[in-house]
């Protein structure tokens, strides 16, 4: 989160979505044995499907200036 802060403040759009219940379902998330391996690959497919998918909508909705 704090890197989306400071990219904002750059001037950097940004998009991301957010599970508040990631912390609770991966005991490795931020630590020091938060490795590849540990990474539920599945779940960050489906998430970065929704997230293409809705900017892909977002963008045919929006008029060119």
């Amino acid at each position: 989160m704090i890197a989306t802060i400071c990219l904002l403040k750059l001037g950097y759009v940004v998009a991301g979505l957010y599970d508040g219940e990631a912390v609770d379902q991966n005991t490795h998330y931020h630590s020091s044995i938060d490795i590849p391996s540990a990474v539920n690959t599945d779940y960050i497919v489906s998430t970065t499907k929704l997230l293409l998918a809705t900017i892909l909508q977002e963008t045919r909705n929006t008029p060119c200036p």
